[in-house]
């Protein structure tokens, strides 16, 4: 509940932010004519389109994995419900020979409403348990204000991974 109220709090400041831009470009234009406002403008876009922002780079093995590591014939899938509407989904390889599990890759990625947060995977852990994988995976919690970070905090999901399916 507490991660919809703080996506809530950014929403909003957004569009209180939008409409003083929207508020200034018209004062702008007002006084000191379009091709100010233009120039205001496309300020701006360059100020805002700058990023610093990691999000966007792709899925990384959360194992200590050579960059092509062997094919797995056999995957599981683990959703843990982190509060409010996000969900944190580990996805994760191995390889079976006679009843031994060989972990070859962990994936996790965080859905739902994430407006104020940034989940960043740090490191994970497969170890066998019987027939099925038992998982450790640390995650970098980010509370943004605005896209600017505000609080900083570490958790760790542990627990066992359902029965492997063939793929």
């Amino acid at each position: 509940m507490l991660n919809l109220l703080w996506s809530a709090l950014n929403a909003v400041l957004l569009v209180l932010v939008f409409y003083s831009l929207y508020r200034a470009a018209k004062l702008v234009k007002q006084h000191l004519g379009t091709g100010a406002l233009l120039g205001f403008l496309l300020a701006l876009f360059i100020i805002g389109g700058r990023s610093a922002d990691a999000s966007s780079e792709a899925p990384r093995n959360l194992l200590a994995r050579p960059a092509q590591p062997p094919l797995g014939n056999a995957s599981s899938q683990q959703q843990i419900a982190l509060g409010g509407s996000n969900t944190l989904t580990l996805l994760c390889s191995y390889r079976s020979n006679n009843g031994h599990l060989e972990p070859l890759s962990l994936y996790a990625t965080v859905s739902g409403i994430v407006l104020g947060h940034r989940w960043k995977p740090i490191g994970g852990m497969l170890h066998e348990q019987g027939s099925r994988m038992q998982y450790e995976v640390t995650m970098q919690h980010e509370w943004r204000l605005l896209g600017m970070q505000v609080y900083g905090q570490i958790e760790e999901f542990r627990g066992v991974m359902p029965s492997p399916t063939p793929p």
